[in-house]
């Protein structure tokens, strides 16, 4: 079975790490028409942004893109820092009062760019999700297994996560090269197809 992706807002998991996040974004009136989501890649973040998308009937934009003046979403922003269309578009949407939703994998502080660029977004109004704990990541394991049509039980998403460092990156990864071993070897999820594949 191949990945599955839907960014459908029933497919989007509202755990205790990202629920307040999601609350913000989706149902809250934001404080600013700015708003700056930070998380690791893989954590959900442009699903979280195509429900908004759809909520509000946002475009996706980058530099190929031409926008009206509809709610804008700019996702990987921290590649797009050193391009002059970054700029245009904050002062453009801010002058109009678009909504924007600005996206990164990376936190500010590990940015590069001129200070009169960060300082922008520094002002910004900044969301994020939680970081993980051992806890609040076994739901996200188990429904990542399902995208993939596995059943993982609670003990076996904990034991994943006992042999891989705890961020969404490692725990998508793994979960890709088990589900690939469980095609070649044409066998169910078990603890030994875990660790034949991780360890």
């Amino acid at each position: 079975m191949k990945w599955q992706i839907s960014y459908s807002e029933s497919d989007f998991y509202k755990g205790k790490n990202c629920k307040n996040t999601f609350d913000y974004i989706c149902k809250s009136k934001w404080s600013s028409n700015q708003l700056l989501l930070l998380s690791q890649p893989k954590s959900g973040k442009t699903h979280l942004a195509h429900i908004w998308k759809k909520r509000k009937n946002a475009l996706f934009i980058n530099p190929n893109i031409k926008f009206t003046d509809q709610p804008i979403i700019i996702d990987e922003v921290d590649k797009l820092l050193n391009h002059s269309w970054t700029m245009n578009t904050y002062f453009y949407a801010k002058a109009k009062s678009i909504p924007t939703l600005w996206i990164s994998n990376k936190n500010i502080s590990e940015w590069t760019a001129p200070y009169d660029i960060i300082s922008r977004f520094e002002s910004m109004p900044k969301v994020k999700f939680n970081d993980l704990t051992e806890q609040s990541a076994i739901p996200i394991v188990q429904k990542q297994f399902r995208d993939f049509g596995l059943h993982a039980s609670r003990k076996l998403a904990a034991y994943l996560l006992q042999k891989i460092s705890l961020n969404y990156e490692s725990i998508h990864s793994s979960i890709i090269q088990i589900h690939n071993n469980c095609l070649l070897t044409q066998s169910a999820l078990t603890m030994q197809i875990i660790r034949d594949t991780i360890c």
